[in-house]
């Protein structure tokens, strides 16, 4: 038998007999002893102005065999997502609780250097420098702690809120207090375009956390002498936050990377510290608290150094 092969047989019937079209599969065994697998069509026709039975049979083993295949394909791809999500569930959990045995004794590490420091004065000033990088690197180290904390909770969708109305004015000037030593060091300006009253339900930590990640970023980006806006429109059910400044910029292929994990874009990274360089992590997370918030968050330049401004929003 060919790989296709249509025989066509007609018969002559009974016109009083009743016959029902049919479609069958047969699997057939060759003198060769190997195995074919047929379709067969069968039809009443008008033969010589009389009923009769047209029968077609198909060679389909090639379809078959490759049916047969998918098949086996689907199971082993089904069995293997299986076992990456047994192996992504396993990867979560040590990283958790990883994180959680690191952050225990780094606590009590950071607390003594703090002890240390205000209640010796007197040691030598080579010791006293010595102490206060071990302090700051302790400290950068329970930020990326932190982080990756906040990451599987943002992967497993578990950030837990909590909401209240909360004044988003004095929100902001709080972050922007935090990054005084930066922005005296950059001569940088802020502008804000924000009412002093102005209430919003949000998670104060968690809409905090969003603002300081995005103003540190435009202070790191921004030129020295230059400034940076922060302002809010009133969109229909939302409420859109602006973050501008005029530094860098970023090009449409730095953009579509933004928010995604362990993503940098740091040129110039040598005129960066180990602290501004960060972990690349910062808008991975901001991103997973604006959605938390039920908002989007994105990001627009005109190209390198034209400034870049980053955009989010919050329902009302």
């Amino acid at each position: 038998m060919n790989n296709l092969v249509e025989t066509t047989k007609i018969k002559k019937i009974d016109p009083e007999q009743s016959i029902r079209t049919a479609h069958l599969n047969f699997k057939l065994i060759t003198k060769s002893k190997s195995v074919k697998h047929v379709e067969v069509f069968t039809k009443i026709i008008s033969y010589r102005r009389k009923p009769a039975l047209l029968t077609t049979m198909l060679d389909i083993t090639d379809k078959k065999k490759f049916e047969e295949s998918l098949i086996e394909s689907e199971r082993k791809l089904r069995a293997q997502n299986l076992e990456l999500k047994k192996l992504d569930t396993l990867k979560s959990d040590f990283i958790t609780i990883a994180a959680h045995e690191l952050k225990t004794p780094l606590i009590s590490i950071i607390g003594y250097l703090d002890l240390i420091l205000t209640k010796n004065q007197d040691l030598e000033q080579e010791i006293l420098e010595d102490l206060r990088r071990v302090l700051s690197n302790s400290k950068r180290l329970e930020i990326y702690i932190e982080q990756l904390m906040d990451v599987m909770k943002i992967d497993a969708k578990k950030i837990e809120l909590d909401l209240a109305p909360e004044n988003i004015y004095d929100i902001i000037v709080n972050c922007m207090s935090e990054l005084s030593f930066q922005l005296k060091q950059k001569d940088i300006d802020i502008q804000l375009f924000i009412e002093h009253e102005f209430n919003l339900l949000v998670d104060k930590f968690r809409i905090s956390q969003v603002f300081s990640n995005l103003l540190s970023n435009a202070v790191k980006f921004s030129k020295e002498g230059s400034k940076i806006t922060i302002s809010v429109e009133n969109k229909p059910g939302s409420y859109i936050f602006k973050i501008k400044d005029f530094g860098l910029g970023l090009t449409q292929y730095e953009i579509d990377q933004l928010f995604g994990k362990f993503v940098m874009i740091n040129r110039n990274i040598e005129t960066f510290s180990n602290l501004e360089r960060g972990s690349g992590l910062g808008l991975y997370i901001t991103k997973g608290i604006v959605e938390a918030h039920g908002g989007r968050i994105w990001a627009q330049s005109k190209g390198k150094n034209r400034g870049a401004e980053f955009l989010f929003s919050i329902p009302k």
